[in-house]
Parts: C-alpha cells; sequence; structure tokens
C-alpha cells in the first residue's frame, strides 16, 4: 500500500543541513523507507545522492522524530558522511552501533544539539 508521508509510513530519522548539502537517515518498516526514498530519488531538486547504506535496522534510534532538522557544522557534516557505514552484518544493530563509525558519530552530533 502506498502511503503519502513520512510519518503514514511510519518512518523516523533526521535530516541534517549545511550550505546548501543535506544528510538525511531514514528508519522505519522496510517498506515505508523505500517508498520515501523513492520520493527523495525522484525530487529533481536533489542532486549527487550518495545511498551510505540500506538495511534493517534492530532498534530505532530517532523515535521521537518524525523528522528531525539541524543545521550543522561542515566539519560535523563532513565527519558524519565520510564515516564508515557499512557493518559485517549489513545492519544496524545493537551490537554493531560501536563498529559502526557513521552512525556514533550521528547519534552524538544529534545527542549535543538536542
Amino acid at each position: 500500500m502506498w502511503c503519502r508521508t513520512r510519518e503514514a509510513c511510519g518512518v523516523t530519522g533526521v535530516l541534517l543541513h549545511q550550505g546548501g548539502n543535506f544528510f538525511q537517515y531514514l528508519e522505519g518498516p522496510e517498506e515505508g523507507v523505500a517508498q520515501v526514498y523513492a520520493r527523495v530519488k525522484k525530487a529533481t531538486s536533489h542532486h549527487g545522492l550518495i545511498e551510505l547504506l540500506n538495511g534493517p535496522v534492530e532498534q530505532r534510534h530517532f523515535t521521537a522524530w518524525t523528522m528531525g532538522f539541524a543545521e550543522a557544522a561542515r566539519s560535523d557534516l563532513q565527519r558524519i558522511a565520510h564515516a564508515s557505514w557499512a557493518t559485517e552484518l549489513g545492519r544496524i544493530s545493537s551490537a554493531a552501533n560501536a563498529a559502526n563509525p557513521g552512525l556514533v558519530l550521528l547519534l552524538d552530533f544529534w545527542h549535543r544539539g538536542t
């Protein structure tokens, strides 16, 4: 079934912005995330999309945010975006969090700012 909004799709996450560059982390039901990401990819205003990780998550990290938004310093955004996001299991789980530098940096940035 097609859902019209992130909320209707059950998708949460965060969106970081800096000088025309964006970093978006989506989490939720597989079908919901797929639909939201399909809309992101289709938008003509988006250019140069880079998918860092696509896979199931064991737990949500941004449940309180249908889409949290923050202005990030260029250095923070670059550190988060250029960190390793791939995990051996191809998923983000509690056990893999420590081994996932990208998620660790994103969560650290988010908790410092909120």
